[in-house]
């Protein structure tokens, strides 16, 4: 098995380009090139070469237009690694080094990688990722998400997985230090060299820095550690709303208030520190195993002055679900003001009560298109057992025209805590 460069992402993705390692490999859209970078207008004729020198390979700009990036940083020339990711072009593509190869150049040792064989620093050994099994240790290159748990990061041991989402997987973990238990988000590899996902990182960060409140999740640390980037926050013991949603079907409207009250609660500390969420929805509302209710996730949160990206995407898709934006966070993300999370909340509401989104899910661009142009059947006509003036609360919170919902969320609160 050959040296491989795999297209993670570009005009024509999951495409495998087998390496030679008695050649050079040049990169560009050339068709002399050995790597063609098809209907690629960022390359250059001749952008790049990969060629072997001794037991490394190692990748070169060829003075291309706009340059070649290596783990998302710019780089002239430098040697790869397993795993490593390379930009080209607009094509990411993953160095996947072949395990007979490495084997090859490898250290035997104690305290070598189960798989690649190659002998652990004692940096790594003292801060780095390796595996806590009899069986030995991982290095960070050959680590992924399929071997994460037993493992330790930095201060960080992982313990189990809690989910998963579009930009990374949530584990539950033992900080080292002081023996307790947190959440860990890791960042998809294949996502680190993508700057929407990065800035989505560290917006998250930054809005949840310095949060201390009962009703939304803090954040304690943040960091890189070999291209291994993570958040801590604090770790609820419980589920997410949407799994006790899908497992007991509609809440009364009692329940329903009860837990709009503190997602209320939490969304308006968030705007008295010039906050917006933008994503609120069940999936992100934690419920613990003593009823407490707590909003998590600000990747997609805005600063009320600062700046914020539009409807960003992932590979085309669209992050953020239509069912539960606003109709004017779907026309333009970056224009919204707090009323957008006034909207979200009563979508979340209208879930909560009804069994159903407002819109059902689907191809996103049809529901966003519903959002903007249809109005949900109210909640009191499909549940029954609703009062019809929740069906109201709920209404007017989710009315298209911003200026026709509640101004706030205090508003909604104050409206919510008569049926709580």
């Amino acid at each position: 098995m050959a040296s491989t460069l795999s297209v993670v992402s570009g005009p024509i993705p999951g495409l495998i380009f087998e390496l030679s390692e008695t050649e050079v490999n040049t990169i560009g859209r050339g068709s002399g090139c050995t790597i063609v970078l098809k209907t690629d207008s960022k390359a250059s004729r001749s952008h790049a070469a990969i060629g072997r020198t001794k037991d490394r390979f190692a990748i070169v700009d060829m003075n291309s237009a706009n340059g070649i990036y290596r783990n998302g940083q710019r780089i002239k020339k430098a040697f790869l690694e397993d795993g490593d990711l390379c930009l080209v072009g607009q094509y990411l593509m993953r160095f996947s080094l072949d395990r007979a190869s490495i084997a090859k150049y490898a250290v035997e040792s104690k305290n070598a990688c189960l798989i690649c064989r190659r002998e652990l620093t004692d940096d790594e050994m003292n801060t780095g990722l390796f595996a806590t099994t009899e069986k030995g240790y991982y290095c960070l290159r050959c680590v992924d998400e399929t071997n994460m748990i037993g493992c330790t990061l930095g201060n960080f041991q992982i313990m189990e997985e809690l989910g998963k989402g579009s930009v990374g997987r949530v584990y539950r973990a033992r900080l080292i230090s002081e023996n307790e238990t947190v959440a860990l988000k890791i960042v998809h590899r294949e996502l680190v060299a993508q700057p929407k996902v990065m800035k989505m990182f560290v917006r998250e960060a930054r809005a949840g820095r310095g949060v201390e409140h009962p009703h939304v999740v803090s954040i304690y640390d943040v960091g890189n550690l070999y291209k291994i980037f993570y958040l801590a926050m604090e770790y609820v013991d419980g589920e997410a709303l949407i799994k006790q949603l899908n497992r007991e079907g509609p809440m009364s409207g009692e329940r329903m208030a009860q837990i709009g009250v503190q997602v209320s609660s939490g969304l308006s500390y968030l705007h008295s520190r010039g906050i917006i969420h933008r994503d609120v929805k069940p999936e992100n509302i934690l419920i613990s195993t003593t009823g407490s209710v707590k909003l998590a996730d600000l990747g997609l949160a805005k600063n009320v002055g600062g700046s914020a990206s539009g409807s960003s995407t992932i590979g085309g898709k669209m992050l953020g679900t239509p069912s539960y934006m606003s109709p004017e966070q779907i026309t333009d993300a970056r224009k919204v003001d707090f009323r957008t999370d006034v909207y979200s909340a009563g979508a979340t509401l209208y879930r909560m009560v009804t069994g159903q989104p407002p819109f059902p899910p689907g191809a996103p661009l049809e529901v966003a298109r519903r959002v903007l142009t249809e109005e949900p059947e109210r909640a009191d006509k499909i549940n029954l057992t609703l009062d019809s003036s929740i069906g109201d609360v709920i209404a007017k919170a989710m009315s298209k025209d911003a200026n026709q919902r509640y101004q706030s969320v205090e508003e909604l609160m104050a409206s919510l805590k008569p049926f709580a």
